[in-house]
């Protein structure tokens, strides 16, 4: 998905390019002068760290330091293209096939993203001292590894703060025009080329705590206050064929739920049960064990082993598994709990949701929830 991204933005840039010269003249206000300049600032900070960061001799080996030098690269990559459109737009005055879209500056956002990149920057003055003590060895190499991990935590920052400052959230491709061969039936029946300009994290499907909703543009179709279908997901998975995505305001992304293709499956489940055994295990193996709930509501009707997929689509029976971090579980990527589910509408057919919720979940509820209060 970045390949093909960078190059849609590869050429919105030539065209902005190409079209500067059609614009050469154009007059810039005073404020605009003012954008302008911040604007080039930012964009000489951000290239003389991609500049630093090529450098490294790390990247693109394998391991995992090479890994997280590679993500930070592609964020750093990614954040210069936008400076430069946004620059572009500007002084030319150019239309874009990619829309930035011009949003008024979140000061309070941007505020609290100043505070987190003061933390960040402590965490990572301490990391880089507590790595200066080591010169090899496993030690050295985990050392390292959080050294790139804090670098990346505030190249992602940055990037948060640069969506909230600028206006720099990209809007979906502008799908208005069509060639001049295409019919009007073509053109009824034709998709939006939705894109994702968040870059793929390490995770659940590619998404990180925090990342604030304006980041994924066009991709995000609203069910609720707060909650939204997500097409693409940055790193979908075969398994999964729907995606939901809650944010808040402050919080940025919360959590995220994922629903399986369908599952046929007999009445008594058997295929159904041995993947959604599959997929706990795959989860055992990553999150260690969770605790599983599988039981029949007493005075069910359904208690027979033919009617197992009856009382799971009748609502009589729950099969859960849950990964909590209050059971002592160490889970990653800013992960509080994972949950896997089974669920179905008829006898023939299932499908497991599988449930990410993030450690800022409580404070992004409750942004939402005052959001649906508002109108009481």
């Amino acid at each position: 998905m970045i390949k093909g991204m960078k190059l849609n933005l590869s050429t919105v840039l030539l065209c902005s390019t190409l079209l500067a010269g059609c614009f050469f003249d154009k007059q810039l206000s005073e404020e605009e002068v003012k954008t302008v300049e911040a604007l080039k600032s930012e964009l000489s900070r951000i290239e003389s760290d991609l500049s630093a960061l090529e450098q490294d001799q790390s990247l693109g080996k394998g391991s995992l330091i090479g890994t997280l030098k590679n993500q930070r690269l592609e964020v750093l990559k990614l954040n210069k293209e936008l400076f430069v459109q946004r620059i572009a737009s500007i002084e030319a005055g150019a239309d874009f096939t990619i829309k930035p879209i011009a949003s008024a500056v979140d000061q309070a956002l941007v505020d609290s993203i100043d505070e987190d990149l003061n933390i960040a920057a402590d965490k990572l003055k301490n990391a880089k001292e507590e790595a200066a003590h080591y010169s090899a060895g496993l030690l050295f190499a985990l050392k390292q590894a959080n050294v790139a991990t804090q670098e990346n935590a505030i190249t992602m920052l940055e990037y948060r703060k640069s969506l909230a400052k600028y206006g720099l959230y990209i809007n979906d491709l502008d799908t208005t025009a069509k060639s001049s061969d295409t019919t009007s039936s073509e053109a009824e029946h034709s998709e939006p080329s939705a894109i994702s300009l968040v870059p793929a994290s390490d995770g659940p499907f590619g998404l990180s705590m925090g990342i604030p909703e304006e980041a994924f543009g066009a991709t995000l179709t609203q069910v609720v206050t707060g909650k939204f279908f997500i097409d693409p997901v940055p790193s979908p998975h075969e398994d999964f064929e729907q995606y939901v995505v809650e944010f808040g305001k402050k919080s940025g992304l919360c959590w995220v739920k994922a629903i399986s293709k369908d599952i046929p499956t007999d009445s008594m489940g058997y295929f159904f049960i041995s993947k959604f055994k599959e997929l706990e295990k795959v989860l055992s193996d990553k999150y260690g064990k969770g605790a599983k709930t599988d039981l029949l509501f007493p005075g069910s009707i359904w208690n027979e082993p033919k009617d197992w997929m009856n009382g799971l689509a009748k609502n009589e029976r729950i099969l859960v598994t849950t990964w909590d971090s209050k059971n002592g579980l160490k889970l990653p990527n800013d992960i509080s709990s994972v949950a896997i589910a089974a669920i179905a509408e008829n006898t023939e057919t299932g499908a497991i949701s599988l449930e990410y919720t993030f450690t800022n979940n409580k404070a992004c509820e409750a942004e939402n929830q005052a959001l649906k209060n508002e109108s009481l």
